[in-house]
């Protein structure tokens, strides 16, 4: 596929700076669990949807689909289908199919059938399963064995992007989509996706692509289109550059399969990284996957999966990294990237069910940087936490990923400490997001 997603391409090797060491001051973080959910407003939508008000549902959707991308309410996308149900009530039945299709993709939990007619069309058109072929439709693909065969080839693309406070958001995607013999996208499946907001800006963009259409022969056919991004995984040591860093020690240790020892080589590192100047992301975010390396190696699991992933949080481009160099360590983390697929009540919190949120049993202060205190900087890190049915930290993000990188990787570390009573839902344990305020104030 020609690169018209250079923004989301790992395609540049990381550059790690030196740096010193430095004592620690502790500041107790606070927690803040109030998340903006969009639930009034997805009522507001299913009453304008009832009496028919589709012009007006389809402006309140429109504007609460913006509010996701932007990160000003919980994340969800849940509106894409009530823009579908709005968009066939005044029969716009492209764009409805469309926007449906979206909304599976996305696994929105809603039902259509009620809204009369346009929900009614809408409940008839599933998505379709990753290699089905639709009925009555011939399909080729590269290797079916069918003959002479020329795939799709794109002649314009619209280029995929999100808003900046997605920047500390790994960006990966596989989906397979058919491109009809007019070159135009249709019925796209996304098999796994880094976030709903990713699936929802390349699906948007998607449908504006343009392509030379597959050729049988001469003759134009319809035929399968494959995506994904990152195209292919990429070891570790060709992603960063070792070579003259403080990392290139303990990265060597790490592949002699010395744990205990790189363990401490990496401590080192991680306390001079934050001592007399502001640290780049990079080298935070690198330092802490070799941390989870370390921590794999001994067998701690737990805070070594939580640390991977806050390290592709800090350094996005270590998403979809070969980490087969470190053996069973590597191989661990690798089964367990940022983004890996949990099932969230998130439907359940926004329709007012009864959920009891989780609550924090033990946690570790994270360490002030020492630059920071220095300077009396002080500062917020908003975090959004994945918390597990046996209360374990998973796939942290950051949602404020413009704030200083010390403050955001002490708050990482610490936090894949922390345990918690899970959510539960029914009287029983649930997987849950949960937003963190970690507060960095120096006390007189």
């Amino acid at each position: 596929m020609r690169s018209v997603l250079a923004g989301f391409c790992l395609v540049t090797t990381l550059a790690l700076p030196h740096a010193g060491f430095a004592a620690k001051v502790r500041v107790p973080p606070s927690e803040k669990t109030a998340v903006k959910r969009p639930a009034a407003s997805l009522e507001k939508i299913d009453g304008q949807l009832r009496r028919g008000e589709w012009a007006a549902a389809e402006a309140e959707s429109r504007s609460l689909l913006s509010a996701a991308l932007l990160k000003e309410t919980s994340g969800t996308f849940d509106a894409v289908a009530r823009l579908a149900v709005a968009e066939a009530g005044q029969g716009r039945t492209e764009d409805a199919f469309w926007h449906w299709s979206v909304a599976q993709n996305l696994k929105v939990d809603f039902d259509p059938q009620p809204f009369g007619a346009p929900g009614e069309l809408l409940a008839s058109h599933a998505l379709r399963h990753a290699d089905e072929v639709p009925a009555g439709l011939t399909l080729r693909r590269t290797g079916d064995g069918g003959g002479s065969f020329s795939p799709p080839r794109i002649l314009e693309a619209k280029k995929v992007e999100l808003p900046a406070v997605w920047g500390a958001t790994p960006t990966g995607i596989r989906l397979q989509a058919i491109v009809n013999a007019q070159g135009r996208i249709e019925q796209p499946v996304v098999a796994e996706s880094t976030s709903g907001a990713l699936s929802y800006a390349v699906l948007e963009a998607l449908r504006d692509w343009r392509f030379e259409p597959a050729r049988d022969g001469k003759a134009a056919v319809a035929a399968f289109y494959e995506m994904k991004i990152p195209a292919e995984r990429r070891p570790l040591a060709n992603v960063v550059e070792f070579a003259g860093t403080p990392l290139a020690e303990p990265e060597a240790t790490l592949r002699a399969g010395r744990y205990p020892e790189a363990r401490k080589q990496l401590g080192k590192v991680w306390g001079s990284s934050q001592a007399d100047s502001i640290p780049s992301r990079a080298l935070l975010g690198v330092t802490l996957a070799l941390k989870a390396l370390a921590q794999a190696g001994q067998g701690e699991a737990d805070g070594a999966i939580c640390r991977w992933q806050a390290a592709q949080t800090l350094e996005p481009r270590l998403y979809a990294t070969d980490l087969s160099a470190y053996g069973a360590a590597g191989r661990l983390l690798e089964d367990h990237p940022w983004g890996e697929s949990f099932s969230s009540p998130a439907n359940r919190l926004a329709k007012g069910l009864p959920v009891q949120r989780p609550e924090i049993l033990t946690r570790r202060q994270p360490e002030y940087p020492e630059y920071a205190r220095a300077e009396r900087w002080q500062g917020k890190v908003l975090v959004e936490i994945v918390i597990t049915p046996t209360g374990l930290v998973r796939n942290p993000a950051l949602l404020n990923p413009d704030g200083l990188p010390g403050m955001q990787a002490s708050a990482l570390d610490a936090m894949c400490d922390w345990r918690f009573k899970p959510a539960l839902y029914g009287g029983q344990p649930v997987t849950t997001l949960y937003t963190l305020t970690v507060d960095f104030t120096i006390r007189k």
